[in-house]
């Protein structure tokens, strides 16, 4: 079991395709809560025109948290994972925008 999953992690996750299981994609995702075997975590895009969508977060940070373009977070589109499905650790939330997504957090 990986046990060195932590919250507000950037990491890839293999996520199966409903209409074909042995087929997939690798995704990146927020990690925002940790259990023994699962994780929550927040969806992520890159399609940033969404951005404006109260749903939607731009990451400020998103350059020094282990994402090669722009991206923002579905802050209210939470998934649980098994911490078996995870993948490389890319980085780390900046201070900035952990503190923006907590704040949304307890506005919800």
């Amino acid at each position: 079991m990986m046990t060195d999953v932590r919250p507000w992690q950037v990491r890839r996750v293999w996520f199966p395709y409903r209409e074909d299981p042995s087929r997939g994609k690798n995704r990146r995702v927020v990690v925002k809560e940790v259990t023994d075997d699962n994780c929550v975590v927040i969806y992520v895009t890159s399609k940033i025109e969404k951005s404006h969508f109260p749903d939607f977060m731009l990451l400020k940070d998103w350059n020094e948290e282990g994402f090669d373009r722009a991206s923002a977070v579905r802050w209210n589109r939470l998934l649980k994972v098994p911490i078996s499905a995870f993948g490389e650790h890319l980085g780390d939330l900046s201070p900035y925008d952990r503190l923006e997504l907590q704040m949304r957090y307890q506005l919800r």
